[in-house]
């Protein structure tokens, strides 16, 4: 998935004086999610996000591009190496993001996967002591 950030969804600050230009950008948490399913469908994994999951991204992300000494002031120039500077700092940022997060639910999920097996294998054998225990009490309140 191409992650596509245009001029025109970025803040600019103009500083003539200081001879310096600022561009911010605000990361929508969509697109964070959107990655995360278009990750996951290309591999056939089934994604499930909740909704409190803390998607951890570079949510304000700068760049600054500042006019050298002696050098002549141009503001679409330093619009565009400001916003250059943002755009390499936000992917690397997000990426970094993603692969935490995907190293986090990964360990969860094989956590998962070994609880689930676990449990698979004492409903076979008949090691499910809490299952003993339900039904124990099950017959104590039919018998009442």
């Amino acid at each position: 998935m191409k992650i596509n950030i245009k001029k025109s969804d970025c803040f600019f600050k103009v500083d003539e004086k200081n001879r310096k230009v600022v561009c911010v950008y605000t990361a929508d948490p969509e697109l964070a999610i959107n990655y995360i399913h278009s990750f996951n469908r290309e591999r056939g994994i089934p994604t499930y996000i909740p909704a409190n999951d803390g998607m951890y991204l570079p949510w304000h992300t700068v760049g600054i591009a500042k006019c050298a000494e002696g050098d002549t002031w141009d503001e679409e120039l330093g619009r565009d190496i400001a916003f250059a500077k943002m755009k390499a700092k936000f992917g690397r940022n997000f990426f970094k993001a993603m692969e935490v997060y995907f190293k986090f639910h990964d360990k969860n999920f094989d956590d998962l996967e070994d609880s689930i097996n676990s449990i698979g294998y004492a409903w076979r054998k008949g090691l499910c002591t809490r299952t003993d225990r339900i039904n124990k009490r099950l017959q104590e309140l039919n018998k009442e």
